[in-house]
């Protein structure tokens, strides 16, 4: 429990995990011997926190018009659509940007349409990696916009077919207005490969928080959630990202959620498993996994090629972004 002494730590180590309202029901509902000032802070921290989140709702649905308009259907991914659908009252989930998912196929129009409405591109590709990238970023009014054309980085994105995953989609309602989720399977599957995906170092509490919700109101979904995640090839991750989330609550699993995870695997990508579930993440191992996923030869050298054939950079600025990517997942 928090204390008088420790609440800064509390306050910034809740504002980091992006789980703000959550300490403020904490401390809301249990005592402690917090001051009030230290209780009127934690209200002023989730009255910003929330506020943000209605910006960027305000967004979102002008955003989805717009796709709309130019005949572009667009699914809500991560805490937009979670917050809504998976937890007892919105405001218990804070989000920081607008995430939605178009069929790759739209990217293209995506693009046009949401730059026409004021959003910049947050940062440049590589040449030629529009197609490859899982999601082009872009920014407005101190807001920021992630257009998905797959839901996860690399390989994984395309074990997750967008097809699939918005075929299943399901509506839910925002101030009046409906707009897509992913059903309540594949939401959980994207949490845990997104908190695996991530590694332990750079999991948020938020995303942990998602998948702790979703097990303990939904045992139910255990045999669907594995049977849909083995057939994709990602049972490992979403079974590790599942006891991840419980080793960090301090919690026992639940007993539907052992018998599932107890059958036998019996499909598996070795290769997406070494890469992303080793104690020691390799680089060279998600981007082998990715390169044998785009499959052929044309687009793997047309992925490399990308990294060095870029106009707008010198030789040794293109080496030095390469050396970065390779560095940050080292």
């Amino acid at each position: 429990m928090p204390t008088h002494d420790d609440w800064g730590s509390w306050l910034f180590l809740a504002q980091w995990e992006r789980v703000v309202p959550l300490l403020y029901r904490l401390v809301d509902t249990t005592p402690t011997d917090l001051d009030d000032d230290q209780r009127t802070d934690a209200r002023q921290r989730l009255g910003v926190a929330m506020c943000r989140c209605v910006q960027l709702e305000h967004h979102l649905l002008a955003v989805t018009e717009t796709l709309r308009s130019a005949g572009i259907r667009s699914v809500v991914l991560k805490g937009g659509a979670t917050a809504h659908l998976d937890y007892p009252d919105p405001s218990l989930r804070e989000f920081s940007d607008i995430d939605l998912l178009i069929d790759p196929v739209d990217l293209s129009g995506a693009r046009g349409a949401v730059e026409a409405a004021g959003w910049t591109q947050g940062y440049s590709l590589p040449s030629g990696h529009d197609r490859f990238t899982h999601a082009v970023t872009f920014v407005r009014d101190g807001m920021e916009l992630d257009l998905h054309q797959r839901i996860a980085h690399r390989a994984l994105g395309r074990l997750l077919p967008t097809e699939e995953l918005m075929a299943e989609a399901v509506p839910f309602r925002v101030a009046g207005t409906t707009l897509l989720a992913l059903d309540p399977v594949d939401r959980l599957i994207h949490s845990t490969v997104h908190a695996v995906a991530s590694g332990r170092a750079q999991q948020r509490l938020s995303t942990l928080a998602d998948i702790l919700i979703v097990t303990e109101r939904h045992p139910d979904l255990a045999p669907e959630v594995l049977e849909r995640a083995e057939r994709r090839g990602v049972r490992s991750l979403v079974e590790r990202g599942i006891c991840d989330a419980y080793d960090v609550a301090r919690l026992p699993i639940s007993d539907d959620w052992r018998r599932a995870m107890a059958r036998p695997t019996k499909r598996r990508d070795r290769l997406v498993d070494r890469a992303y579930l080793d104690v020691r993440r390799r680089p060279v191992l998600e981007e082998l996994a990715h390169l044998r996923h785009l499959g052929g030869v044309r687009d793997p050298l047309r992925y490399v090629a990308g990294f060095f054939v870029d106009e707008s950079r010198g030789l040794p600025d293109r080496l030095r972004y390469v050396w970065s990517k390779v560095r940050n997942r080292a």
